[in-house]
């Protein structure tokens, strides 16, 4: 009852209060509450944001009424009920009746029977509830989205992405091996004398996912900074410009320019630590990390701290704002640019449900604008490496082009686009662009 009675109030602050669905949980879940707890409040309140427009289509069906003339906690317990009944393992009669509990009503009461009545009726025809559904609400995605995603990809492609945002596979913990610190024999092992199995991912070197039945952040390894986790895409991103980082006879100045939480910057500074320390060398490297805000900078801080970096800089900046200190300063600038996430729905459900033309828009002018003062600050010669966490060809694609079109000093070099679960991956885009010596 309890577990959900907290999946009830992140909901609430997730679809009622603008609050980010990772943000609510935090706030929500008490630091005691038990593993198996935590876990069940994980799975249904994320589970309940995946499929949101498919329980409202649900709810519409069963109940009759718009679901805007529900009031917010009883809808959020009649979305979290019928999740249950259809996508858990929740027996139908404990999810109806501890669903129906939930709503604090005394027996008789209007409120109280609606809920048991729409509950009752979702598990009676579970079976056939999803007939007569259009293809967007079977597969969870907001009418924008679906048809955005056919106008780019096709519908086969589109269901395919969309049952990827919705499958439990690939669902692991990755993270990124300190390779200035130990050898890939020497990590597997440590870790495996703690009880966590590190496999190579494959897909980036150094990269790991890893098993185990214990946390691995109470691990002496996480806590002696050996390992810090990245998601694979950012580690592709990381391993694209890598071999900018061999050390030559001068100095090399790397720009994050909208940094946070420090995946990149810190891959990079880890490879030129090794670089420099494996082979003679009578140049330097130096790294500044950015972001727009004194929180964003704290989390670099923090991880930089923990894996042991004191070389990276760090400063509060807005990547929007044109610095005529940092003209031309610059051989590398990354620009993982603020973008609408649709590459990394999986991982953060409630992206789908706030995306509408205006959002894009607005976007679309943010990075266009980045991509026009970060340029700025390269180096005659030196590369702009432009990112984003998502599939959009307006954000990606277009936006390079546009730029390349208006600024001729710079050149495409490569570009590449990664679609969701095609490569066991988010969806992620990136260009690396040479400005002419």
């Amino acid at each position: 009852m309890s577990a959900r009675r907290t999946v009830n109030r992140i909901l609430r602050k997730t679809l009622f209060g603008s609050v980010f669905l990772r943000d609510a949980i935090n706030e929500c879940v008490m630091k005691d509450a038990s593993p198996e707890d935590r876990a069940f409040v994980e799975r249904l309140s994320k589970g309940v944001v995946e499929r949101k427009v498919t329980l409202d289509a649900i709810l519409r069906k069963v109940s009759g009424i718009p679901v805007n003339k529900i009031e917010p906690a009883v809808y959020c317990l009649l979305l979290a009920g019928i999740y249950e009944v259809l996508f858990m393992n929740t027996a139908d009669y404990a999810a109806v009746n501890e669903t129906v509990g939930l709503t604090g009503r005394p027996k008789g009461d209007r409120t109280r029977s609606f809920v048991n009545a729409v509950l009752r009726c979702v598990a009676r025809e579970k079976d056939s509830i999803s007939d007569g559904l259009s293809e967007w609400e079977k597969l969870g995605l907001t009418p924008f989205l679906y048809d955005r995603l056919t106008a780019w990809y096709g519908p086969e492609e589109t269901k395919r992405i969309a049952e990827w945002f919705l499958s439990r596979e690939s669902d692991s913990l990755y993270v990124r091996r300190i390779v200035s610190k130990l050898s890939d024999e020497a990590f597997r092992e440590r870790l495996k004398e703690e009880g966590v199995e590190a496999v190579p991912t494959g897909v980036s070197e150094d990269t790991y996912e890893l098993r185990s039945d214990r946390s691995v952040f109470q691990t002496e390894s996480f806590r002696s900074g050996l390992f810090y986790v990245q998601d694979l895409s950012s580690a592709l991103a990381g391993d694209a410009v890598m071999d900018l980082l061999a050390p030559g006879t001068r100095n090399f100045a790397v720009f994050d320019a909208c940094a946070s939480p420090g995946g990149k910057i810190l891959h990079l500074a880890d490879a030129a630590r090794k670089n420099s320390e494996n082979r003679s060398c009578s140049g330097s490297f130096s790294f500044l990390a950015a972001d727009v805000s004194e929180k964003k900078i704290e989390a670099i801080r923090s991880n930089q701290a923990l894996l042991g970096f004191p070389e990276i800089e760090t400063a509060v900046r807005d990547a929007s704002v044109f610095d005529a200190s940092f003209s031309e300063r610059f051989d590398l600038v990354l620009l993982d640019a603020p973008c609408s996430g649709i590459g990394v729905i999986k991982r953060k459900p409630d992206i789908a449900l706030r995306l509408d033309e205006k959002r894009i828009s607005e976007l679309v002018s943010l990075q266009r604008t980045m991509l026009s003062v970060n340029a700025s600050y390269v180096k005659p010669g030196g590369t702009l490496f432009y990112s984003t966490c998502t599939i959009d060809p307006e954000e990606n694609e277009l936006a390079v082009a546009s730029f390349l079109q208006k600024d001729r000093r710079f050149t495409l070099l490569s570009e590449r686009l990664f679609l969701p679960g095609k490569e066991g991956t988010d969806g992620f885009y990136y260009a690396r662009m040479v400005r002419e010596p």
